[in-house]
């Protein structure tokens, strides 16, 4: 028997206000597909590469071979600052007021967006990331997909490991609205919606049946990932 283990930010992690849903979510399709008698699931909404490697690294001991892994990558340039509240990674958007920090934390985090935020550690921080997930997944012998949640090995990081991946799961969500452009993309979670989202894991129902599809594919059959292809495009 074997359990299907997941770790993440929000496209694992539905919000609070679409939670009675989740079961529509991919990760639990892909649970029937490759008939896990389990699933473990460890995400947060707006969680830094740190904090989700943290939550991967912590269960290693528990993984076994024969047991399915997902380890969805967050946006590179999130760091987690402040152990009590998880999704103040996410320190570049404008609204930081759902997040339970104080008033000179929300200072804090706008003095380093301004002054030390990196991009070129930021990329060396996720690449170091890539690589140690691939180092453990070959010494522990698991069964792992590093699936992009937004950089992809398109952007030169080693995204490929034991599986082939093409693409990320920004480039689906985006791809859903009409006209297909990070602008409206913005326009459809910030005006239209007021800043949340409506869709599940960022993506439509018919979007989370394809990549569970495609994700079973690739566990069972060793086929290459695509996430580039074959996804319903241009109708929200």
């Amino acid at each position: 028997m074997s359990t299907l283990w997941a770790f993440g930010d929000s496209y694992l992690g539905p919000p609070s206000h679409i939670k009675d849903r989740s079961q529509e979510h991919w990760i639990y399709l892909l649970k029937t597909h490759l008939n896990c008698n389990g699933i473990e699931l460890r995400c947060h909404p707006g969680a830094a590469n740190e904090w989700i490697y943290l939550q991967f690294h912590s269960v290693l001991s528990k993984i076994k071979p024969n047991d399915y892994v997902v380890f969805v990558s967050s946006q590179m340039n999130r760091r987690w600052f402040f152990e009590h509240d998880i999704g103040s990674s996410n320190y570049y958007v404008k609204d930081l007021s759902m997040n339970a920090i104080s008033s000179q934390e929300k200072n804090a985090l706008k003095q380093y967006a301004k002054y030390l935020a990196n991009p070129v550690m930021a990329s060396i921080f996720f690449e170091n990331t890539c690589n140690s997930i691939h180092y453990q997944a070959i010494m522990n012998n698991l069964n792992l997909i590093l699936l992009p949640g937004f950089e992809s090995g398109e952007d030169g990081f080693p995204i490929n490991g034991r599986y082939k991946v093409k693409g990320s799961l920004f480039n689906i969500g985006v791809n859903e609205i009409k006209g297909k452009t990070i602008e409206l993309w913005h326009k459809y979670i910030n005006i239209t919606h007021a800043g949340q989202d409506p869709r599940v894991g960022h993506l439509s129902y018919e979007n989370h049946v394809i990549l569970s599809k495609k994700l079973s594919n690739t566990f069972l059959n060793n086929k290459s990932l695509d996430l580039t292809t074959e996804f319903k495009e241009d109708f929200l």
